[in-house]
């Protein structure tokens, strides 16, 4: 494929469901981007901040430290991406780094995520097991 003016940007919305899989969606960015050498698709992070029960801020530290270190060990790999990624980076990084108290919004989530679960038959402890499991924390 010979188009040298195509570009594509990825807008994927970061929320408590997905956080611990951006590396995912990254690595098949940055595969692409290998094959073409060069940044033909540049992954621009929205970070959800409303409804609040989805904002990642409000989720235990050591659950959001692991999501970040997956993150940062990820980030050697990555080559072709623009300074936008960097700079989203870096926010989602400070959401990350917050110690905050989650439980009353973890529980709005869950309670949310239930009512949802139960119409799609699609259950969080299938899609992600980790996060399934702080409802006991």
């Amino acid at each position: 494929m010979n188009l040298p003016n195509l570009y594509i940007e990825f807008t994927p919305v970061v929320q408590k469901i997905n956080l611990e899989y951006l590396v995912d969606l990254f690595d098949y960015a940055e595969n692409i981007n290998k094959n073409y050498n060069k940044s033909l698709i540049n992954v621009v992070p929205i970070i959800l901040t409303s409804p609040n029960y989805y904002d990642i801020t409000y989720l235990p530290l050591d659950y959001k430290l692991h999501c970040l270190s997956l993150i940062d060990n990820y980030k050697s790999k990555i080559k072709h991406q623009k300074l936008q990624f960097h700079f989203r980076l870096k926010e989602i990084r400070e959401k990350c780094n917050l110690d905050i108290d989650y439980k009353d919004n973890l529980d709005e989530f869950f309670k949310y995520t239930d009512i949802i679960d139960s119409h799609r038959q699609t259950y969080l402890k299938d899609i992600n097991p980790n996060l399934a499991q702080l409802r006991n924390k």
